[in-house]
């Protein structure tokens, strides 16, 4: 069962037209750990202030704080 999920989330940096995240589609259960690697430049940083609400998706579904059974 998931505690946090993302689905379908796309991101672009504004000003620009190229999404830098598109579709994610990522869930997280509790008490497991996670890592999140990929070499520099491939938007990790960019992925971890989305799910902190640092920044907002272009398109989004992101589901937090409860859990909820996958459909």
């Amino acid at each position: 069962m998931s505690v946090l999920a993302l689905q379908n989330v796309s991101y672009q940096y504004e000003g620009t037209k190229k999404l830098v995240l598109k579709d994610v589609n990522v869930s997280f259960e509790r008490r497991k750990l996670y890592t999140i690697v990929g070499k520099s430049g491939s938007e990790k940083s960019t992925l971890l202030s989305l799910i902190a609400g640092i920044d907002l998706c272009r398109r989004r579904n992101l589901v937090c704080g409860k859990q909820f059974e996958e459909t």
